[in-house]
């Protein structure tokens, strides 16, 4: 039986598969990640910020970019360099992004930003104020008595676990004030 396609028409349909799969990996991929690497069984919830999703969908791209850079350039040696280094990209941006996140708990309030290597955890004590916004998306700011700050989206995952918030909040005396 004789083979009748090439290495480089293998990685045209993955490139192909990619772009289609792309929508529906941008939604699910970056929740999903950060729910497996850092849900445990006290978390409320683990929020992923806005900003990880444009990075997933850079990864993404430079992912498709390294399928179709053989296909188009014939897998030369110069198209499998620029291909490994699309690669390479690639895994770096899903490792940085997968580090960034938000995590609610009974505990605690934990945070990472995507460039940080530190783990940012408070107890609920230390939060000295929460300031509703309502500047077209409407989200939830968190400040601290060190004057950092977590923004949480008020989304679908968010209504999930508004009252144990606001009942957490209560319990430690903490108001949350309103922003126009």
């Amino acid at each position: 039986m004789e083979k009748y396609y090439e290495p480089r028409h293998v990685l045209m349909a993955l490139g192909i598969c990619l772009i289609v799969a792309s929508p529906f990996l941008l939604i699910f991929v970056p929740h999903t990640i950060a729910n497996i690497t850092y849900h445990t069984t006290i978390t409320w919830h683990v929020f992923v910020p806005m900003e990880n999703y444009f990075v997933y969908g850079v990864s993404l791209l430079f992912l498709v970019i390294a399928m179709f850079i053989p296909f188009l350039l014939h897998l030369r040696k110069f198209s499998i360099t620029i291909s490994a280094a699309c690669l390479l990209f690639s895994f770096i941006a899903f490792f940085l992004t997968a580090r960034s996140y938000t995590s609610l708990s009974e505990e605690a309030i934990s945070y990472r930003t995507m460039l940080s290597r530190k783990n940012h955890t408070y107890s609920w004590d230390e939060v000295e104020r929460v300031i509703y916004n309502e500047n077209g998306v409407s989200e939830y700011e968190i400040l601290f008595h060190d004057s950092n700050q977590v923004t949480l989206p008020n989304d679908a995952y968010f209504d999930a676990i508004r009252m144990r918030l606001y009942r957490k909040l209560w319990e430690m005396n903490v108001r949350i004030e309103g922003s126009e």
